[in-house]
């Protein structure tokens, strides 16, 4: 900020002599209207709005500013699109903001230009945003080159390129930009646009925490909660969740509410983990929400007690946290905290169980509760619940609880599919394709797919992919799979992602590319397809698409492995055994072959 001239120019106070706080206040003030100095008058609207010697007053500060900015001050003129862009001192009004900006960005200031990007920004108009955060990068501003990263870490407006959203953050996290800093540590944590390095990714918390991010501060709980990337120290995770749930951020209140309330970590304080998942709550938190539930529903067994677990278990439900869904269910159905009211108690169920909640086991835990559920289960079914009909003929045809019996199923979901079900259709066309209760017909499994696929259905749309590609039920047409795969993956289906990758991979329908498909093994990989692990572990392995490194190859293995893939199992035998990427030792190996070997690998 340019220094002011009644601060270097005695000459414009030297007549003034009031004392105090207030008095040297006005002095400054008097001085900045007698020389009608845009300057002066800026940094007196500067110590209004930071209440520096003066009592904190935005109405204030916005008088000195539009005094400035009028007379052309260019910061001043930023300031005032500020206050009326987020309501200060003014009611809010974006036009007059942008037109403040406007002032002042064609003149040059570099914070303008990056306001004006954002006004542009929140309308959608990527174009124009992303023409002023590059204005305002090229003078170095670090909030600008924040955004240009975030807009490549999107795709708003430019190809999404997480490599060059690194490239924009590091520039941004480099100038001490918290949130950048915050941004390059989480992309190091998942491997995005970068190798996967938990500990740079903790030195980029590290650095964006001690400038007082409150999500950088509870990622650094996080971590030293596990012990990954920092040695396990519980006393430091509680110390950054505290700093973070200071500063208002509700995951770290919840973490909180979480350690008071077992204990372990922490000595047991039911009231300090009520009050923290109360703040959690007010903020809409809905596991803060749902714990709260448990904690009124579990206490003295009180009318009034039921009753603030059933308002709390609803405010969760209603968010669609699914256990919250369950217990509401729970709430009605035995009158806890209001009447019995089987209906309601219907409707959640269903809720909950539409979103993969098995009632079976949970109702009573033995067979009179499967018995129960399945009551529930059949009374909104023949009600024309079509979740319940889905859900009916999924058990049935699972053999859970129930003795499997594929026509029992099929009639089922085709009630549930014929009211659009997507589930059910997608499940009705894999019946269809493997003859399950109905005679085998891909072309029928083929349609059953397009209705589900058609509405959005990320499974449905796999399966095409793969029918297109294989030649089932259409002829094998790999332009036509490709399309479909993408359709799924952009839902972020893993099955999806694994295919496309295999067809890069291969050079199937499209020129072989072995970086773009280790780009697509990993989003499936990280996602848990044990199938996709194994890959990126061969392709670290051999060095395809990426760097040779056998330590990498091996992490991946594992974690196939981890999840029963025998193939993996097999290959870390052999890495221990020759000493690939491990120190070799022919014990281990012996160990990993014998579990494949358990498994039935040769």
């Amino acid at each position: 900020m340019s220094t002011c001239k009644w601060a270097t120019n005695p000459a414009l106070v030297q007549n003034i002599n009031i004392s105090g706080h207030d008095g040297v206040m006005r002095g400054l003030s008097i001085a900045s209207l007698l020389e009608r100095d845009p300057t002066a008058q800026n940094e007196t609207g500067r110590m209004y709005e930071q209440g520096e010697e003066v009592p904190q007053s935005d109405t204030e500060a916005l008088k000195w500013y539009l005094k400035a900015a009028r007379q052309g001050n260019t910061s001043a003129q930023n300031s005032v699109g500020v206050f009326y862009r987020d309501g200060r001192g003014v009611e809010r009004n974006y036009s007059t903001a942008r037109e403040w900006f406007v002032i002042a960005a064609y003149k040059g200031h570099a914070a303008a230009q990056c306001n004006l990007g954002m006004l542009y920004h929140l309308d959608h108009d990527y174009s124009k945003a992303i023409e002023w955060f590059i204005a305002a990068a090229e003078q170095s501003c670090a909030e600008a080159r924040f955004n240009i990263g975030s807009m490549y870490y999107e795709g708003h407006g430019i190809p999404r390129d997480l490599s060059k959203a690194v490239e924009w953050y590091l520039r941004a996290a480099h100038q001490g930009f918290a949130m950048a800093q915050f941004c390059i540590g989480a992309m190091y944590d998942s491997g995005q646009g970068v190798d996967q390095d938990h500990d740079t990714a903790t030195i980029w918390f590290l650095r964006a925490a001690h400038q007082g991010c409150a999500i950088a501060q509870y990622n650094l709980g996080c971590i030293y909660q596990r012990g990954r990337g920092l040695k396990l120290n519980l006393s430091q995770a509680v110390e950054w969740f505290t700093k973070a749930a200071n500063q208002g951020l509700a995951e770290a209140q919840y973490c909180l509410g979480q350690m008071y309330q077992v204990g372990e970590i922490v000595r047991q304080d039911i009231l300090l983990a009520v009050a923290w998942y109360v703040k959690a709550s007010n903020q809409g938190d809905p596991n803060a929400q749902f714990n709260l539930g448990l904690i009124y529903d579990s206490d003295d067994g009180s009318p009034e007690n039921f009753q603030k677990a059933t308002e709390w278990f609803s405010k969760a439900a209603h968010q669609g946290h699914v256990e919250a869904q369950y217990h509401l269910g729970v709430q009605f159905q035995h009158g806890r905290g209001n009447q019995n009211d089987d209906p309601k108690a219907l409707e959640w169920y269903m809720k909950a169980a539409d979103q993969g909640h098995m009632l079976l086991p949970r109702i009573a835990g033995d067979s009179q509760g499967d018995l129960e559920a399945m009551g529930w289960y059949l009374k909104a079914a023949h009600q024309g619940n079509a979740d319940a009909q889905c859900k009916i003929g999924l058990i049935y045809h699972d053999g859970k609880n129930v003795p499997e019996d594929y026509q029992g199923a099929m009639e089922w979901l085709l009630k549930a599919a014929n009211q659009g079900h997507t589930v059910a259709q997608w499940n009705v066309g894999l019946m269809y394709e493997r003859g399950q209760g109905i005679p085998e017909n891909h072309e029928e499994g083929m349609r059953w797919f397009l209705k589900a696929a058609e509405q959005g259905d990320a499974n449905a749309q796999c399966s095409i992919g793969l029918n297109y590609y294989i030649g089932k039920g259409v002829p094998q047409d790999f332009q036509k799979a490709m399309e479909w795969f993408v359709k799924a993956a952009d839902q972020g289906d893993a099955n999806a992602w694994y295919n496309i990758g295999t067809m890069y991979d291969t050079g199937t329908g499209v020129p072989q590319d072995y970086q773009k498909a280790m780009m697509s093994y990993l989003i499936a990989a990280d996602q848990g397809h044990a199938a996709a692990q194994f890959v990126v572990g061969g392709m670290y392995h051999a060095g395809e698409g990426v760097s040779q490194d056998y330590e990498k190859a091996m992490e991946w293995y594992l974690k196939a492995a981890n999840q029963g893939d025998v193939t993996s199992r097999c290959v870390i035998g052999a890495m221990y055994r020759d000493g690939e990427g491990v120190p070799r030792d022919p014990q281990k190996a012996t160990e990993w072959f014998n579990k494949a070997a358990d498994q039935g690998l040769s």
